[in-house]
C-alpha cells in the first residue's frame, strides 16, 4: 500500500524536475580556430558537463555578422598555443566589436588574453613572464587574489589557489607587471602563491567597451594539467561566467588601486578626545620563563587558539596571523621625544626578553 506522504515526495520530486528543466540556462558560445588545441577541447567539455550551461562551438573564421552573436550571453575564448598564433580577420574583429558595444559579454584566458590589443580595447601591449612553480614544502599554489573582495571570487574568502600542480614546472604568464599600467581597465586581481599576494603582477583585468564587458586572465586556467585543486579552478569559472552575466546583480566591486605610497601622520589625541597613560602590566612569575639580558635577532612566536604573532627578539612585529589572514605585517614602534624632533626606534635598542608559554615580553 502506498502512503500519504510517499505519494507527496513523489509528487514534490516531479515538480522540481520539472521547474529545473525549464530554469534558464546560460548560452555560452565557446570561439574555436580552425585547429582547436588541447586545451580548447577541454574549455568545451567544462562547459558542456554543466547542466547551467548551453554551450555551441563557434568558429572564428565563420562569424559572417554580429546579429549571429547576439543569441549569446558570453563568449569564451580560451587558447594556450604559443607555437601559432591565430590570424585574424578584420571582419571577424568587427563582429566582435559589434557584439561587445551592442552589450556582450566576452572570457579571454590564457593566450587569448591579447586579444584585448587585437581588439583595439586596451593599447598597452602586455608582458610575457615565466614563473618557476616548485614544491618548497607547502605544495605548489598558485593562483588569483582580489582587493578585499570581487564577485569572480565569491565564497572563496576573495582569492582562490585554482592550481596545485602534482609536478615542478615552469609557467607561461601573460599581464602588465611593475610599473606598466593597465590603461583602459581595472585590475581584477594579482599573482598569488603560498601567503605571497603579487601586487604588481595584474594578471586578471575587466574592460567596458559600448554596452558590454571584457574579463581578461593570463594565467592558471590550464584545463588539461594536473591539477589538485581542480575544485577551485572550476568554481573561480563559473563564478566568472555568473558575473559576467549578471554584472547589475553586483554593486561596486573591488579593483586593485596603483598610486605613490606616503606616510600619513595620524595623532592619537588633541584636546577634544580622551588622552590615554600607560598602566603597568603585571606578569605572574612562572618556572616556566626563560629570561636573556640581550635580546638578539632570533626568531620568536607567541601562538594562541586564535592568532599567531611572529617576530625577531630585538623588536618589531613582522606578522600577525588569525588564519587563514594576516591581519598585520611589519610593525615597528618609535618614540619621540618632547625636545627632540628625533625618533628612536625600538627595534633599534638591546631590550631584555622573558619567554613564557603564553607570553613574549621586552623590557
Amino acid at each position: 500500500m502506498i502512503r500519504l506522504y510517499e505519494i507527496l515526495t513523489l509528487f514534490l520530486l516531479i515538480v522540481t524536475f520539472h521547474l529545473s528543466s525549464f530554469a534558464q540556462k546560460i548560452n555560452v558560445g565557446l570561439l574555436i580556430n580552425e585547429r582547436p588545441d588541447a586545451e580548447t577541447i577541454a574549455a568545451y567539455d567544462f562547459l558542456k558537463d554543466n547542466p547551467h550551461y548551453k554551450t555551441e562551438k563557434v568558429f572564428l573564421a565563420k562569424i559572417t555578422n554580429a546579429d549571429s552573436l547576439k543569441k549569446f550571453d558570453v563568449l569564451w575564448y580560451h587558447y594556450s598555443d604559443t607555437t601559432e598564433i591565430p590570424e585574424y580577420s578584420k571582419a571577424t574583429m568587427a563582429n566582435l566589436n559589434q557584439y561587445l558595444t551592442d552589450g556582450g559579454k566576452m572570457l579571454l584566458t590564457l593566450e587569448a588574453f591579447q586579444l584585448i590589443n587585437t581588439l583595439g580595447i586596451e593599447p598597452n601591449i602586455p608582458e610575457i613572464r615565466y614563473k618557476k612553480a616548485t614544491d618548497n614544502g607547502y605544495g605548489r599554489m598558485l593562483g588569483l587574489h582580489s582587493f578585499k573582495s570581487h564577485p569572480v571570487f565569491e565564497g572563496m574568502n576573495g582569492g582562490a589557489y585554482i592550481m596545485k600542480l602534482l609536478n615542478d614546472t615552469v609557467v607561461r604568464q601573460i599581464g602588465y607587471f611593475n610599473d606598466s599600467p593597465v590603461l583602459n581597465g581595472a585590475v581584477v586581481a594579482v599573482d598569488w602563491d603560498y601567503i605571497f599576494v603579487r601586487e604588481n603582477s595584474k594578471l586578471m583585468l575587466e574592460y567596458w567597451t559600448g554596452k558590454g564587458r571584457v574579463m581578461a586572465l593570463g594565467e592558471y586556467v590550464n584545463l588539461t594539467a594536473g591539477n589538485l585543486n581542480r575544485p577551485h579552478l572550476n568554481k573561480f569559472l563559473n563564478n566568472t561566467i555568473n558575473y559576467l552575466c549578471n554584472t547589475d546583480k553586483y554593486k561596486n566591486p573591488n579593483y586593485w588601486q596603483y598610486y605613490g605610497q606616503q606616510v600619513i601622520r595620524q595623532e592619537f589625541y588633541n584636546s577634544n578626545t580622551l588622552r590615554y597613560f600607560p598602566k603597568p602590566w603585571h606578569i605572574s612569575q612562572s618556572k616556566m620563563a626563560i629570561k636573556r639580558e640581550k635580546a638578539t635577532e632570533n626568531f620568536y612566536d607567541v601562538a594562541g587558539e586564535r592568532i599567531l604573532i611572529m617576530g625577531k627578539e630585538k623588536g618589531g612585529i613582522d606578522e600577525i596571523w588569525s588564519p587563514p589572514f594576516m591581519a598585520l605585517r611589519d610593525y615597528e614602534v618609535g618614540i619621540k621625544f618632547e625636545n627632540s624632533d628625533s625618533i628612536i626606534s625600538l627595534n633599534s635598542l638591546t631590550p631584555e626578553i622573558e619567554v613564557r608559554p603564553e607570553s613574549f615580553t621586552r623590557i
